[in-house]
């Protein structure tokens, strides 16, 4: 039985069911572009599957673009990372159409999944953003420029499980180090890229620096996470007019359903500053930015997690300063405090009942007279002054004599 990937399924396309170059049959085509058309080939005697770019016969006797597919093949042979499609061969078909060959991409476009409707959450973004910043940090290291990022160019595939970005069409990179060469195949004033994503200073047809690429990724991160495009209009030179002069509108205006924190907004209209000195200066510090804004979300996740997932404290342990016992006692005599209320309290509830009032103050009258006969009128004022004073002085407190 024939592998599913060997099946040819476009037999109206020319190459469909050929051989590039002797090695290559063509097994699909997956896409086109302006300028080229990608393929689906077998690469023989290996059997591996790969990609094959080829640039469209209309324009294969064009010398500036021919020259300009060069320079992407070439540019991209130079770059050696896991975010960006590997160059294998370049070569040229029996038509005298070039071509290069790379490793086949299989995944979704950020395009596609904006197009679905497909919601990704912040930190999901977050997370691809990383990585397509890894991706371009590389190239700017090796003096190129992009200069056409958009959704339809940051592939997402899954690796064992594993959601990675792969960063596409190198077709108008620039490089950016080299400036007398790049001015042969574009010349100050033209436009380039795709309008909807471009910087101002793109739009404008002005020199280029690698912080073109960061606000550009900046247009992208904004219509990821509101679902609308930065700058829109009816045609493009109003969509130029808007990239030149006007700043999108904040995350709870474009966006008011959607939640997304202040601070990966903040990282957003950062990179879309219309100064490119207002920018981040290189996709190592808007990285940085990004990660930020990942610890944020990592450590709301262990809060949550936290609280829920924490298995509750031992009941002895739940009240601080308690001492609980496990060990059934019998009760006993209430403790009996001597100073303070408490005293007072247990003094009170240790007393007899009290015995008649007047009674005793009769008694105490009688008395009074007696002393005042004996020992004369000034002690006998005291000892009556003294039993007013305490009408219970001559109760009798149980256990003690009277």
């Amino acid at each position: 039985m024939v592998p599913v990937e060997y099946v040819i399924t476009d037999v109206a396309d020319p190459f469909t069911g050929q051989k590039l170059a002797g090695k290559y049959f063509v097994l699909d085509r997956v896409g086109s572009g302006a300028m080229s058309v990608v393929y689906k080939a077998r690469q023989d005697p290996i059997d591996r599957i790969v990609a094959i770019k080829l640039l469209k016969k209309e324009w294969s006797n064009d010398p500036v673009t021919v020259k300009r597919f060069q320079r992407e093949a070439k540019a991209v042979s130079t770059l050696r990372h896991k975010n960006i499609p590997a160059i294998m061969d370049i070569g040229t078909a029996d038509t005298g159409q070039p071509f290069f060959v790379t490793e086949l991409i299989e995944g979704t476009s950020l395009e596609q999944c904006l197009e679905s409707g497909d919601l990704i959450e912040p930190e999901r973004a977050v997370r691809i953003f990383m990585q397509v910043c890894d991706a371009l940090s590389h190239a700017h290291k090796q003096g190129l420029i992009h200069r056409d990022i958009k959704p339809g160019n940051i592939m997402i595939v899954d690796e064992n499980g594993i959601e990675q970005v792969k960063l596409v069409d190198f077709g108008i990179v620039k490089y950016a180090k080299s400036q007398a060469a790049s001015q042969q195949l574009t010349q100050k004033g033209e436009i380039w890229g795709s309008p909807v994503y471009m910087s101002p200073e793109q739009c404008a047809g002005n020199d280029l620096d690698h912080r073109t690429d960061i606000y550009s990724l900046g247009t992208v991160m904004y219509e990821v996470l509101t679902g609308k495009q930065a700058f829109d209009g009816k045609n493009i030179p109003a969509i130029l007019v808007k990239q030149l002069n006007e700043m999108p509108a904040e995350f709870s205006v474009a966006a008011p359903d959607r939640s997304c924190p202040k601070k990966l907004e903040d990282v957003v209209f950062r990179t879309l500053q219309k100064s490119a000195e207002k920018r981040y200066q290189s996709m190592e510090e808007c990285k940085l930015a990004l990660e930020e804004v990942l610890k944020e979300f990592e450590r709301a996740r262990r809060r949550i997690s936290g609280t829920i997932a924490a298995p509750p404290k031992p009941f002895s342990q739940s009240l601080q300063g308690v001492k609980l016992s496990t060990t059934e006692t019998k009760p006993g005599p209430p403790a009996v405090s001597t100073t303070g209320e408490t005293a007072r309290t247990a003094s009170r509830e240790a007393e007899p009942p009290h015995t008649d009032i007047t009674a005793n103050k009769s008694l105490k009258l009688i008395i009074a007279i007696l002393c005042l006969l004996i020992v004369g009128s000034g002690i006998a004022i005291g000892v009556f002054i003294g039993w007013n004073h305490n009408p219970t002085s001559t109760q009798r407190v149980p256990g003690k004599p009277p």
